[in-house]
């Protein structure tokens, strides 16, 4: 996130689902906005973020006006939801042509889908989008966006390390996701929203 933040416009920023306000930490100088549907999560976050400027909404229909943000970004929803096409449109919207916009995508072709799958099937996860990078090219073309960059952090499930084997792990995961990130999960995506159009 803070390499997308580095390689984006300065100004305002959305956080869609932005529930306590955690990944707030990150947006330094800019005028944070935040979106939740839970009122107990966004007391949270104004408690921690006095000046973040937040409001009770659903993903699905932004309360703000088109071409507005410089940054829009969500984290751990997108899959989640089962209105993602109709958020990705809504985030798209309020964007300024040229801005960015910040995405998380679980990949289905990682090495992590077999455990991803597991705990679907035992009910510890609801309901769950996964992506192929050919995927994101196919959002990236209904919404008129272009793929800036492409990050990822695991390559191989980290259940398959001992505990103790945890720092061999993250070494072993950060070298082999920078260079496959479109086999690793999740994806992280930043797209610009193309100007003149």
């Amino acid at each position: 996130i803070k390499f997308f933040l580095k390689n984006s416009e300065d100004g305002s920023i959305l956080d869609v689902a932005c529930g306590t306000g955690i990944m707030f930490k990150h947006y330094r100088n800019r005028d944070i906005f935040g979106v939740d549907i839970s009122n107990d999560m966004l007391k949270i976050a104004k408690r921690d973020y006095h000046s973040a400027k937040l409001k009770k909404s659903e993903a699905e229909k932004l309360p703000f006006i088109s071409n507005f943000f410089s940054v829009v970004i969500t984290s751990r929803f997108i899959c989640h939801t089962p209105n993602y096409k109709r958020v990705i449109k809504e985030m798209v919207r309020v964007t300024k042509p040229g801005g960015s916009i910040i995405i998380d995508f679980f990949n289905k072709n990682s090495l992590s889908l077999p455990t991803t799958k597991l705990r679907l099937m035992s009910g510890k996860l609801r309901y769950f989008n996964l992506f192929s990078y050919k995927d994101i090219k196919k959002i990236a073309a209904e919404n008129n966006l272009k793929i800036a960059y492409v990050k990822s952090k695991v390559f191989f499930p980290p259940s398959i390390f001992p505990k103790f084997m945890h720092s061999f792990s993250y070494s072993v995961n950060s070298f082999f996701s920078d260079i496959f990130p479109k086999l690793s999960n999740p994806m992280y995506v930043m797209f610009i929203k193309n100007k003149g159009e």
